[in-house]
């Protein structure tokens, strides 16, 4: 599940077909899941900062990339490695909408490109405000 452009939520092959709204079963998954990168950082709170502090930077760049992907290789390059980063310290919503990034066949297909880069953008923005980063 993630947030689309108009913030309602949604899953993102829902956002790309249009559709708005879970089901009422589904519950929203946390923007971030903290419990998931303990697991890893062992609840050391200096090295979860340093982890994230990482992933916000790997954000910031996977996302220039893929603004500026000229090919699909490109393309799915930026989005394969922001959505491994992603799931690693517990993103999924934001690892959800780069798995769906990462299918698009060809650098020709722009409007789907675009649709899926604002549902990245707006994930992506909920994270760096929910961490207190600037997204610019």
């Amino acid at each position: 599940m993630s947030e689309c452009a108009h913030q309602s939520p949604c899953s993102c092959s829902a956002a790309a077909a249009g559709a708005h709204g879970p089901a009422p079963s589904e519950a929203l998954p946390a923007i971030l899941d903290r419990t998931h990168l303990r697991r890893y950082t062992m609840g050391e709170q200096a090295l979860e900062n340093e982890v994230l502090g990482l992933f916000v930077d790997q954000v910031l760049a996977s996302l220039a990339e893929l603004r500026s992907a000229g090919s699909a290789t490109q393309w799915q390059r930026a989005a394969h490695t922001l959505k491994g980063s992603s799931a690693a310290v517990g993103a999924a919503r934001l690892a959800a909408c780069l798995q769906e990034a990462e299918k698009i066949p060809s650098a020709d297909d722009a409007t789907q490109r675009q649709s899926a880069l604002v549902r990245i953008e707006a994930e992506a923005r909920l994270i760096l405000d929910f961490l207190g980063k600037s997204h610019t």
